[in-house]
């Protein structure tokens, strides 16, 4: 494991998925981070707010000495879903821990105030990861 010495990584980062991306300053992302922890956050006007944050894997993250409770070395399923629901706008994520099929929902949030709505783009990301995806799908619901 080779870690970068840059100041930005740090438990925030990890796998990430964008939904509903207007551009740099406007979007939603929904992922997992290298504390463990699932996450869905909000940028609008370039202000980041976290909607939601929920345990995934166990264990402490450190910087130096356990860089990441995102297993390492294995296949795995993210899926997400951002929908306009009565009163604001839904973000669900899912994980199959061992990529066979066996789906759980991991976090759930309704973002309620200042929305964004309207399609948008989506894609994904990784923070200071060498990954590799495999069936990246988007679709529209």
């Amino acid at each position: 494991l080779v870690m970068s010495s840059s100041p930005e990584r740090d438990a925030w980062s990890g796998i990430l998925s964008f939904a509903r991306y207007k551009d740099g300053n406007n979007l939603y992302y929904i992922g997992i981070r290298d504390d463990g922890k699932a996450v869905v956050k909000k940028k609008k006007s370039g202000t980041y707010t976290t909607l939601a944050e929920k345990p995934v894997w166990s264990g402490t993250y450190n910087r130096s000495s356990n860089p990441s409770l995102i297993p390492q070395n294995t296949w795995m399923g993210l899926r997400t879903e951002v929908k306009d629901v009565a009163g604001g706008v839904q973000i669900t994520a899912w994980l199959d821990r061992n990529n066979n099929g066996s789906w759980q929902e991991i976090i759930k949030v309704i973002d309620k105030s200042n929305t964004i709505t309207g399609l948008g783009s989506g894609g994904i990301r990784t923070d200071y990861k060498d990954v590799s995806f495999d069936n990246y799908k988007l679709t529209e619901l």
